[in-house]
């Protein structure tokens, strides 16, 4: 009888230690949400996101402008014009980088590159072609000469976004990420508007804030359907 009590009292011990545990644990995650300067944050991220409607432009919407001049042309790809490069600061792929970097995170950087900058592809073989790539002007490599523009790359963003940045708050961090939201709007060609919440993660890298999530938007047809749908 008394093995068996303290059989129970050791099983009843080590329950108690599993959920003591179990609670510290919890409390030790929750404590790694990071601090931050909510003052701070709001402004870097007014400043990022409003950065980021350049890049989005270049990567998802209708792309770099180019010069309609067959004798310059690669295929589908054309040089870039230059008057729109010096208007928006740079002349190089590796310049626009540099732009990149100084708007988004590292790994987010990585996912643009692989899709913009080289051709994607499977088993099957190339399912996309790169969206830009760099011509230079000697064998090395050494003298770029323009960047080269695929006319054919698929067009994701065609509607105009309004973004309302007098909205703009820091909703918190979860563990290294700290979010903010606003209100935007995005008009389709026929003058509709759709708003909606943009909420976007920062991370605090060793240059400073970046984006760690995309900030553009696109009409949806399907969305106040959806909507209606979810509400009844």
């Amino acid at each position: 009888m008394k093995s068996k009590e303290l059989f129970a009292k050791s099983v009843s011990f080590l329950l108690l230690a599993i959920l003591l545990c179990s609670s510290l644990l919890l409390v030790s995650c929750k404590s790694k949400d990071r601090k931050y300067n909510e003052e701070e944050v709001a402004e870097a991220a007014r400043d990022l996101i409003f950065r980021s409607i350049l890049l989005n432009e270049i990567y998802y919407g209708y792309g770099i402008p180019v010069l309609n001049d067959l004798s310059e042309a690669n295929g589908n790809y054309y040089p870039a014009d230059p008057a729109f490069l010096r208007k928006n600061g740079f002349t190089t792929v590796e310049e626009l980088k540099r732009m990149t970097e100084a708007v988004f995170t590292r790994a987010l950087c990585e996912s643009i590159y692989q899709t913009k900058f080289s051709s994607v592809s499977d088993g099957d073989g190339i399912k996309s072609f790169s969206r830009y790539y760099q011509k230079y002007d000697d064998a090395a490599q050494t003298v770029p000469v323009t960047i080269m523009v695929n006319t054919d790359a698929e067009v994701f963003l065609i509607d105009r976004v309004i973004y309302d940045f007098e909205s703009l708050t820091v909703e918190g961090a979860e563990g290294e990420k700290v979010y903010v939201r606003m209100n935007a709007k995005a008009e389709n060609a026929e003058g509709e508007v759709q708003e909606s919440i943009l909420r976007v993660a920062l991370i605090e890298e060793e240059n400073g804030w970046r984006l760690d999530s995309p900030t553009y938007r696109r009409y949806n047809p399907d969305l106040e359907r959806y909507n209606d749908l979810k509400n009844k």
